[in-house]
């Protein structure tokens, strides 16, 4: 399912967003001579000047799959859980949020609905049609839990009832269409650094190819999980470090971010999930924890350095490693349906997968592999579009993502 979402950019929204601050003094011309203005270079690479202007997009309408938010509000409401929003039920939900809940206020929000979902309650797809009208109960990201329809996790483990934890960050629930249309993409290179870029994703998959013996061999399960959860380790890092790096950037500017942060720490939490996925289906020993560690301590401070001097080069590099894992998921998803990894077609997938993906209750290891090839999809066409853009510029991605 898919529906149309519209960018909100209000008249008061467009006057925030175009704010500026004033730009710093800049030392024009220091009585050092060369030293000074090397020395202003320097300060303008980590402190700049703000933008003394700032367009955002033109308001446009999206294509894009439907957001957790809907579908978290949906299951908040249908308290009885059979599939339909009925009136009651939002009267309860609008009491407990401290809204208008007379029956006046309850037929607002039903006003635009159907004679069947007034009668005997609104069904999931025309709740999405009609989201616009619900949206003092939408269960946004990080909201705080006393003003959100859903239990704070603390309250079940209190109550003594099994833990249903929902990730609080935003992460995108993949309709059948989108994760089997996947396609292997490459963005070729442009330029001196996207060909540094892309070589040092070549050289890096050659040597852990190599190192891992992943190409000889028969192909086992117990093979992909350490591949799977080893990469993820390092997949996580990108994102986290620069989101580090722009939030830092965004205080010492006292400057908005225009979206950036926001989409890199989404792009870190999901790559963590696949992480906590496969380790439910396979625990590495000591060693293998030990390997994590250097690995982690080389590329962090790695990764962070060359962020500093130069971001864009960071994202390219990311963008070619998620076309590798692109490529690896597809390799592991054609293993299962050849028979070399026949297990999978049938055995579940793990309970943390289904929450978090929202896949049907039957699902299998095959579709676990196909939303996280989605996910590094995403991740792929993220960072490329990233790596082609200035760091001042509005995150194109940033209601897609």
């Amino acid at each position: 399912l898919k529906f149309e979402s519209k960018l909100q950019q209000g008249p008061e929204a467009n006057v925030t967003d175009r704010q500026t601050i004033p730009g710093r003094l800049k030392p024009q011309s220091l009585p050092l001579g060369s030293f000074g203005r090397s020395f202003s270079k320097a300060l303008d690479s980590f402190w700049p000047s703000a933008p003394q202007s700032f367009s955002p997009p033109p308001d446009a309408r999206y294509s894009l799959p439907i957001p957790t938010s809907l579908y978290k509000t949906f299951k908040a409401i249908d308290v009885n859980g059979n599939g339909l929003l009925e009136k009651s039920e939002v009267a309860q939900i609008l009491a407990r949020t401290g809204h208008d809940s007379s029956t006046e206020a309850v037929n607002r929000l039903f006003a635009n609905a159907s004679e069947e979902a007034n009668a005997k309650g609104m069904e999931f797809v025309e709740f999405v049609e009609l989201s616009d009208h619900f949206q003092p109960l939408l269960v946004h990201d990080m909201v705080h839990f006393k003003t959100s329809p859903n239990a704070h996790p603390t309250v079940d483990k209190l109550s003594g009832k099994k833990e249903t934890w929902e990730n609080p960050m935003q992460h995108s629930v993949w309709t059948e269409d989108q994760i089997n249309g996947v396609a292997k993409t490459h963005k070729e290179p442009e330029c001196q650094a996207d060909r540094l870029a892309f070589n040092a994703v070549r050289l890096a998959r050659f040597s852990f190819d190599t190192l891992s013996l992943f190409n000889f061999g028969e192909l086992t399960k117990s093979k992909v999980l350490k591949r799977a959860i080893f990469l993820e380790t390092v997949a996580g890092v990108p994102g986290m470090c620069a989101a580090m790096i722009r939030h830092l950037r965004s205080l010492r500017r006292m400057d908005r971010d225009h979206g950036w942060i926001h989409t890199l720490l989404e792009e870190a939490e999901n790559e963590r999930m696949h992480l906590l996925t496969f380790v439910k289906m396979y625990q590495p020993g000591p060693m293998f924890r030990l390997a994590v560690l250097g690995a982690q301590g080389i590329f962090m401070n790695l990764f962070f350095l060359t962020y500093l001097v130069n971001p864009k080069i960071c994202h390219r590099f990311v963008g070619y490693l998620e076309e590798e894992a692109v490529k690896t998921y597809t390799m592991i998803v054609d293993a299962i349906d050849d028979g070399r990894l026949k297990e999978w077609a049938e055995e579940p997938a793990p309970n943390i997968a289904i929450h978090y993906w929202h896949l049907r209750p039957d699902a299998t290891v095959r579709d676990l592999m196909l939303v996280v090839r989605m996910d590094e999809a995403t991740h792929r066409d993220v960072n490329h579009g990233l790596a082609s853009i200035d760091a001042d510029d509005y995150n194109p991605f940033l209601e897609k993502h």
